[in-house]
């Protein structure tokens, strides 16, 4: 499995080639993908936080009745949920029957899920 550092780390490598970083080493970030790596860091954090409420068996992987009962938090969190089976199909792209963390993730930063939201609001 996929750690945070991992995520954080592959995202920002990604994004740095993608506007115009030459070097392509895999074994450190250059200075101008450090930013980067300490934003997408606190993204996954973040998403690790909301799948974490959501996966009420400590699994690491969300069941359609997980997901369904966390309905309306994720809305809370700003994306609606209108379907939740077609919602939990969405996001299991490997077809597993489960979320998992990659997966939500994915689909998290498309829709732009905002768990700190609430803590703003209130």
């Amino acid at each position: 499995e996929m750690c945070i550092r991992d995520s954080a780390y592959t995202k920002a490598k990604s994004v740095g080639r993608r506007h115009g970083n030459k070097n392509d080493n895999v074994d450190f970030v250059e200075r101008a993908e450090f930013r980067l790596l300490l934003c997408y860091i606190y993204d996954f954090f973040e998403m690790w936080i909301a799948f974490d409420e959501i996966d009420t068996s400590d699994d690491r992987r969300i069941t359609p009745s997980e997901f369904k009962k966390a309905v309306p938090t994720v809305e809370s969190w700003g994306v609606k949920v209108p379907n939740a089976d077609a919602a939990f199909k969405e996001i299991d792209t490997n077809g597993g029957g489960y979320i998992l963390f990659e997966e939500f993730c994915d689909w998290a930063f498309q829709k732009h899920l905002d768990v700190d939201h609430a803590a703003n609001v209130e």
